[in-house]
């Protein structure tokens, strides 16, 4: 099999190959911007701080950038079915088959975190169990995935891209332009407290402590007995650290996960290039310039989009962060890293964003942002299944199956249909059992990032590679 089919297999895998540019950009720019890049960018940022969230639109929008540059063209020129035909071509039927495996592992964690995100906001939206909301998103994703193959995803993909992008952008923007100019400052704090530098004490008219020598504290007859704020921020929190990404102190005197940052850039900047939907939509452009442009056009969209949609996590912060009114702790568990003479674990609430939205913003706008949220999970999860299907009956169940080089188009496209079903179930398990927003979209692309990408980059511009190496690293990750 040389990765070629028939008019009716490219309509279903790669659509037909005739996809216009205005549809390649919004469709790929809908795979970077779903629930995991959106509720997990906001989630991220609430919990530990701004650039915790926008990592994950930086790294996505970095490999639609060096997709644009180094691999669009070559994918399309190749003129595969699925992304591990272009490895066979180069690698022969066994790094296509262990292609295959590792892609359809990796997109079935994908996809379990966008049915995490849908299961999230039908639970806070709905009520009811976990495992439920999480099938009910699942089936209802599978329908509509099997009524159609790339052709007909593609086309509606634009019409929930362009409904969830401006959505989220539209919120963004209010929410920048609607905030309060004023970060807080410096903790006031709480019957006990203790300031922690004299300038703090100064400011807020401090009294000596009673059993601490030499320290200050809060002052019950100026600021009460009931406490003005939590304490969790000693020196002020700001809705954004600009050195968040550079300086290891720049939570002083929370710790600052830089690098885990940085790697999560990397590993999304570099893994999603074997992300089996992207490479699809590349395969299904009209030409190799469009496949190339494309990518840019959903690069800057990712940017602009993702990027700025990461203040919200960190107004989420503000509101329903450590020093607000609905914080709550579990006392004498904080890490004694932090060195303060005062301090509990705050304990994160996880629907502090949803509650955001449907509080805090106009209504109209809280309803669009969840639409778009779940308008952009859509789109990714109806390309996840279709690729993952693909790949399976394609790649997999036609050299599994005796005689598979001979299946006709109607057998093929029926055991596509068919393994939408075991895809979708087992997606379902995973989200049920690791029900954590922005995880799972990082663990996916570390998968291929570790066995799929130096092939990858060795099939395009280093051809006389030895074999056996790109074999073994391909099996090295399993």
């Amino acid at each position: 099999m040389d990765g070629t089919g028939s008019t009716q297999v490219e309509n279903f895998f790669v659509g037909g190959r005739s996809l216009p540019l205005f549809v390649i950009a919004l469709t790929l720019a809908s795979q970077s911007i779903d629930s995991n890049a959106t509720l997990g960018n906001a989630d991220l940022a609430y919990k530990f701080h701004y650039w915790d969230g926008a990592v994950l639109p930086m790294g996505l929008g970095l490999s639609l950038v060096i997709n644009g540059l180094f691999i669009a063209r070559h994918i399309n020129e190749a003129q595969c079915l699925t992304l591990p035909d272009f490895y066979g071509k180069a690698w022969g039927p066994a790094v296509e088959v262990l292609v295959s495996l590792l892609t359809c592992i990796s997109f079935i964690c994908l996809l379990a975190g966008n049915l995490v995100g849908l299961s999230i906001i039908i639970r806070f939206l709905f009520g009811g169990e976990l495992a439920t909301s999480v099938f009910i998103a699942g089936i209802v994703t599978m329908i509509y995935t099997g009524a159609g193959g790339l052709l007909s995803v593609a086309y509606t993909d634009v019409a929930q891209a362009s409904l969830g992008l401006l959505g989220l952008l539209t919120t963004s923007a209010w929410m920048l332009s609607n905030r309060s100019p004023d970060h807080p400052s410096p903790s006031i704090g709480f019957p006990g407290y203790l300031y922690p530098d004299d300038a703090t004490c100064e400011a807020y008219e401090g009294v000596p402590a009673v059993y601490t020598e030499g320290a200050c504290m809060y002052n019950e007859d100026v600021w009460g007995a009931g406490g003005v704020d939590n304490g969790a921020y000693p020196f002020g929190d700001k809705d954004v650290f600009n050195d968040g990404m550079m300086g290891i102190d720049a939570y002083n005197p929370f710790p600052n996960a830089i690098l885990f940052n940085w790697a999560t850039i990397f590993v999304l900047g570099f893994g999603n290039l074997a992300a089996l939907d992207f490479q699809a939509r590349c395969m299904a452009a009209k030409s190799p310039k469009i496949a190339t442009m494309g990518n840019f056009i959903a690069a800057g969209l990712t940017f602009i989009v993702g990027i700025t949609f990461s203040f919200m996590g960190g107004y989420t912060r503000l509101n329903y962060g450590p020093d607000s009114q609905f914080a709550s702790f579990t006392v004498d568990t904080c890490s004694k890293f932090l060195d303060l003479p005062t301090c509990a674990a705050w304990e994160p609430d996880s629907t502090a964003f949803l509650k955001l939205t449907t509080t805090q913003l106009p209504t109209f706008l809280g309803c669009w942002v969840l639409i778009g949220i779940c308008a952009a999970s859509m789109s990714t999860s109806d390309g996840a299944i279709l690729a993952i299907s693909t790949v399976l009956s394609h790649n997999i169940a036609r050299k599994a199956i005796p005689g598979g080089d001979r299946f006709s188009d109607v057998k093929l496209l029926t055991i596509v249909r068919v393994s939408i079903i075991p895809v979708t179930l087992i997606a379902c398990i995973v989200a049920s059992t690791y029900n954590e927003t922005g995880y799972l979209l990082i663990v996916a692309f570390d998968i291929v990032l570790a066995g799929c990408i130096a092939p990858l980059f060795a099939a395009i511009y280093f051809k006389k590679s030895v074999y056996r190496i790109t074999v073994l690293g391909c099996r090295c990750r399993r």
